[in-house]
């Protein structure tokens, strides 16, 4: 089963083991049963390994909690919680549970159904917008599942893209998988069923306001929300408020009147506009009463698109500029200094980090997420700046994963021992003059800096690929 791609933690061969998960699982067999084949993805609770159950040689798909998680109280009571919530379910559009186990060091494991197609957020990574028949059936299967979750006391509470799994049959493109219920709160009791209640929990751009702001009573109006949130992203290719910050995405839906999804898309009818931003409201109440509600709001407002003429396609996932202005700048052909041309070189910088970084190759992984960084940042690019809003967790990731355990201690290497480095910034270079001074750790690193600890981070991955840092 493919794992959601926001949510990623990028595999490699970290020497550092504080989030590593070993490939020893890869040819083990468990509880006799179910043979582990290859690691496919990592979540942000598990490790996903496709498998096959031996008994009805079939394949499988193995959600392995990660390793550091299992000495983490919370972490386990939610990844038991996420096999309790799915087996009691049993929707045909969520993805089923098989069996639940161990392994033999006693991590925790779930058996899941294999998944063939791709999810929701590759749809629109690809095609940029899901036309409205296709959108509409997507949210009839999604609210039919919500409304299976709700009336069982659950609230989902991670509702987005990602984990909408669009699975391929011979007589349906479009067959919906909820995935992800790791976050989920039962809501039967009037409280969570882990103590960790007064988080916000969730993915900001598709996160109702009450998530944010860590309210106990966040009940099934949120997924309501989310849901909503959803579907004006498959119609217009971006979700209601985007951001390279959280906090900033954060900051917009809490303050800020969401927009009407036809002012990125001309073309939606209004009854649409209005059932859309009535499940946005910020206020719970003032919502549908259920997911049912708004679907079948939807639904009405797609039969009567019919005699519209079609909208013309978005091609951006996460673009913040009305149509008209990008499909202007995607009629020019931007070249930067260099000579590079960035509208497809900043999608393909982004497909090679990501590659890379899946074989474990964290130096090149840096590098092409460098590139991206800086045809967005220096180059101003819409393409580049367009995927930097929706995969700047991914990149976030490569970063963390190539710099390690903020635990680990670094020292110059053998290059800047010999003095000033040229062509470096001075940020850059203050980090490598302070490593010299007693090899620090690297989180004392960053504080001493001076500099936000992503932006440390981003400067000590590119160091020490260039090797003008060293872990020790």
């Amino acid at each position: 089963m493919q794992a959601p791609p926001q949510r990623v933690e990028l595999l490699s061969r970290r020497e550092t083991q504080e989030y590593a998960v070993t490939d020893a699982l890869v040819g083990a067999t468990l509880m006799g049963a179910y043979r582990v084949d290859r690691r496919v993805a990592e979540g942000g609770m598990g490790v996903v390994y496709a498998g096959e159950q031996l008994r009805l040689g079939r394949t499988v798909a193995i959600k392995v909690l990660r390793e550091p998680l299992t000495k983490n109280s919370e972490a386990l009571a939610r990844f038991k919680l996420e096999a309790e919530l799915i087996a009691r379910l049993g929707h045909p559009h969520i993805v089923q549970i098989i069996d639940i186990g161990a392994t033999p060091d006693g991590t925790p494991f779930i058996v899941m159904e294999y998944l063939h197609g791709e999810t929701l957020l590759d749809r629109l990574m690809r095609d940029g917008s899901v036309p409205l028949p296709a959108c509409a059936r997507i949210v009839e299967r999604l609210a039919s599942a919500l409304s299976a979750t709700h009336r069982a006391g659950v609230v989902h509470r991670d509702i987005k893209p990602e984990n909408v799994f669009l699975v391929k049959t011979p007589s349906d493109a479009d067959f919906v998988k909820l995935l992800d219920f790791g976050i989920g709160k039962i809501v039967a009791s009037g409280k969570s069923r882990i103590t960790e209640d007064a988080v916000a929990l969730g993915t900001p751009e598709y996160m109702a306001p009450e998530q944010a702001t860590a309210r106990s009573s966040v009940d099934h109006r949120a997924d309501q929300y989310s849901l909503a949130a959803v579907t004006f992203a498959m119609l217009t290719g971006r979700p209601p408020f985007a951001a390279a910050a959280p906090q900033d995405v954060i900051a917009q839906l809490l303050s800020d009147e969401v927009p009407p999804p036809s002012r990125y898309k001309p073309g939606i009818p209004a009854a649409l506009d209005a059932a859309i931003l009535r499940a946005l409201r910020k206020k719970p109440e003032e919502r549908f009463a259920s997911v049912q509600e708004f679907q079948r709001a939807v639904d009405r407002a797609a039969h009567g698109q019919r005699s519209q003429p079609p909208a013309t396609p978005t091609r951006s996932p996460v673009s913040q500029r009305a149509p008209e202005s990008r499909r202007t700048a995607e009629r020019k052909t931007k070249t930067a200094p260099s000579g590079r041309s960035t509208g497809s070189t900043a999608k393909g910088h982004l497909e090679a980090a990501r590659a890379a970084a899946q074989k474990g190759e964290l130096d090149a992984a840096v590098e092409h997420a460098e590139a991206l960084l800086e045809l967005g940042a220096v180059d101003r690019d819409p393409v580049a700046l367009d995927l930097l809003r929706l995969w700047l967790p991914t990149l976030d990731r490569i970063f963390r994963e190539r710099v390690g355990s903020l635990n680990r201690r670094v020292a110059p290497g053998a290059l800047a021992r010999k003095g000033p480095l040229p062509n470096i910034s001075s940020k850059a270079q203050s980090l490598i003059d302070a490593a010299a001074e007693g090899n620090p750790q690297i989180k004392d690193l960053l504080t001493s800096s001076g500099s936000a600890e992503r932006e440390g981070i981003w400067l000590l991955a590119g160091l020490l690929r260039r090797k003008y840092l060293v872990l020790l």
